[in-house]
């Protein structure tokens, strides 16, 4: 699941409600978010290596109509860029580097660990 500390309110309230639903209370629920971590001097081309992992869940996990990631980073403010890499994967685009490029940067950076070493 992706999950930016800073867009984590709704899903976690989200998932807080469906846990109550089920007569559970959330406290003792682990959320354990995934993400890659590239490391490297270049920001930039750091950023570039996570967009096709991006863009694998954004048009290519899930249905197209039920997407939870897709609609996740579409939540984030992501709404356009995120519907252009479902149709470039449904319109079965070959390759991770092409649907990479679809991945806006702003949001591979707020989905990963990136950041310049010393």
């Amino acid at each position: 699941m992706f999950l930016a500390p800073e867009h984590s309110a709704e899903p976690l309230a989200q998932l807080a409600a469906g846990r109550a639903q089920a007569g559970q209370p959330l406290a003792g629920f682990d959320v354990a978010p995934t993400g890659p971590v590239v490391f490297g001097d270049d920001l930039n081309a750091c950023a570039l290596a996570v967009r096709p992992y991006a863009a694998r869940y954004l048009g290519g996990m899930g249905s197209r109509e039920q997407n939870f990631d897709n609609q996740l980073c579409a939540d984030m403010g992501y709404a356009d860029a995120t519907a252009g890499v479902s149709t470039l994967i449904a319109g079965l685009l070959s390759g991770d580097i092409e649907r990479g490029i679809a991945t806006p940067p702003g949001l591979a950076e707020a989905l990963d660990i990136s950041g310049l070493g010393d």
